[in-house]
């Protein structure tokens, strides 16, 4: 992979912002006790490829649980979405705007068809309109869309390097969120259950992960196969 993948593959930055935590526990490590977060945001994009498209392109797939990932509302474009569970139930972890502290912590149900699109039904906690829901699916261009019935939506890039949502193949109830802070300085959470770990990683050739556990450990990124490679044969795959 070339040396400018990291470049190629992330936006242009925004304004960094530290959330924190909440109201889940977390093991984080010190010297990211003020983390910043920069997710991507979607530039230059027609507005006929952000529409969700019902039909998909003959011998595409959507992976129903794929909806698994770090997204960036056009609204709040200094905030992020990340999504994460099963065919089930899922979790939402918002920040709207730069000057917010809190991370809300967002519960969703998940409702699976078989050939149609998936629903994503957020408990924001709106009084008697408490109940909010998204249809996840695909623009033509394979970006992936959350459509909400009031015309907003959210939005995940089809290629956006190693930013997203990983499973582990070492740790199968472990959640893995890379966020980008800058350039190729990246944020990376680990989160078994209610329990969060915190770390560095520097992106590159190779991805450089700083463990508090372990120290600098390495992985490669392999952009086909969506995969992070450590030497001792764990993978990260991205959903």
């Amino acid at each position: 992979i070339a040396s400018s993948f990291c470049v190629d593959a992330f936006q242009p930055q925004l304004e960094s912002i530290r959330p924190k935590l909440h109201p889940l526990k977390s093991s984080v490590h010190s010297s990211l006790a003020t983390r910043r977060y920069v997710i991507t945001t979607i530039t230059n994009a027609s507005p006929l490829l952000l529409l969700p498209q019902k039909v998909l392109a003959k011998g595409d797939s959507l992976d129903m649980t794929n909806y698994q990932a770090v997204w960036t509302n056009p609204k709040h474009p200094n905030g992020y979405r990340v999504l994460f569970g099963d065919n089930q139930k899922a979790t939402l972890l918002l920040l709207d705007e730069s000057s917010d502290d809190v991370e809300r912590v967002i519960p969703a149900q998940v409702k699976v068809v078989p050939g149609q699109e998936t629903k994503l039904i957020f408990d924001f906690g709106l009084g008697t309109n408490n109940n909010v829901e998204g249809t996840f699916t695909r623009a033509r261009d394979g970006t992936r869309i959350i459509s909400f019935e009031d015309g907003k939506y959210w939005i995940n890039k089809k290629y956006e390097g190693p930013i997203g949502v990983f499973k582990d193949s070492a740790n199968s109830n472990r959640v893995i969120v890379i966020q980008q802070v800058k350039g190729s300085d990246c944020v990376v959470q680990l989160r078994d259950g209610d329990e969060v770990t915190t770390l560095t990683a520097k992106a590159g050739n190779t991805f450089v992960f700083d463990f508090p556990d372990k120290g600098k450990v390495t992985a490669s990124f392999n952009m086909t196969r969506r995969t992070l490679t450590f030497e001792d044969g764990t993978v990260w795959t991205k959903y």
